[in-house]
């Protein structure tokens, strides 16, 4: 029987509206690299700002329309602790955007984050790019 198991339930974790930088065409087959220059999140727990440097997605057009993303978010919370956001993303025939998320973090007190198994959805509209993250469980 297909329902034995529970369903997931998502908690969101956090919402990151970022501001994308001039993409830089990577000179083969529709690879871009796309800077991530500002942002702020903000979450029931998490609050923070983009950290511009080591933040970019290098993304790819297939054939077909289909956009295939690498997104990597530095991101400092309110208190100076640094996440790593790692996304990889479709989207296509519109600018919504599903992805599996990996969060990375080194403090102590975002050691949950490496138990964690995340999703994320997002939506691109042009300079700016807004993801929402969740926990699953």
């Amino acid at each position: 029987m297909i329902n034995e198991l529970p369903g997931p339930t998502l908690t969101q974790v956090l919402r990151l509206p970022a501001v994308l930088g001039a993409p830089v065409d990577l000179g083969y087959g529709g690879r871009l690299l796309v800077p991530l220059i500002g942002g702020r999140f903000t979450g029931p727990e998490l609050h923070g700002n983009l950290v511009a440097e080591g933040s970019a997605d290098r993304r790819e057009t297939l054939p077909d329309g289909t956009v295939l993303g690498d997104p990597r978010c530095t991101l400092r919370t309110d208190q100076g602790d640094l996440l790593q956001l790692c996304l990889r993303t479709v989207a296509y025939g519109e600018h919504l955007v599903r992805a599996a998320t990996r969060l990375q973090a080194g403090a102590p007190c975002l050691a949950w984050v490496q138990r964690g198994v995340f999703i994320s959805v997002g939506v691109y509209r042009g300079d700016d790019m807004t993801l929402e993250t969740y926990q699953v469980s």
